[in-house]
């Protein structure tokens, strides 16, 4: 694995493995049943609803790319200070067959840290959902 997180890929794996993928849920967004509640799905990352039909409950918003460039400006923390990670989830959505572009100016953790272990961004652009995206 090579990581302290359990990739949602390595989960599927397991299901799969012991079988746990036979159930009457109907998950959407490449979500797989979950063992422990048969009728709901275990989403991956920027999914939500029990069926992850949505976006996750939370921080975040949907978004419409337009023919202009547009400014985003996010402060995302966890006020509660308790060594969780904060999550935001943001969907931007094109016409079909349109395209997205993502110009990042700036982005400041606040925190002393090398790298990105304790704060980042993840930009999802494949079609398989379960697949992580640029960091």
């Amino acid at each position: 694995m090579g990581s302290p997180f359990v990739s949602f890929i390595d989960r599927l794996l397991v299901n799969k493995h012991y079988k746990c993928t036979d159930t009457s849920a109907h998950c959407e967004n490449n979500g797989f049943p979950n063992p422990k509640d048969c009728s709901s799905c275990f989403c991956p990352k920027g999914f939500g609803g029990k069926l992850c039909e949505r976006r996750p409950d939370g921080c975040g918003q949907d978004l419409t790319a337009g023919e202009e460039w547009q400014t985003m400006s996010r402060t995302i923390y966890n006020p509660d200070n308790n060594g969780e990670y904060a999550e935001c989830t943001i969907w931007i959505l094109a016409e079909h067959g349109g395209k997205i572009e993502v110009r990042i100016v700036s982005i400041s953790s606040g925190l002393n840290s090398v790298g990105c272990e304790k704060a980042g961004i993840e930009i999802k652009t494949k079609n398989d959902t379960r697949l992580t995206g640029y960091r």
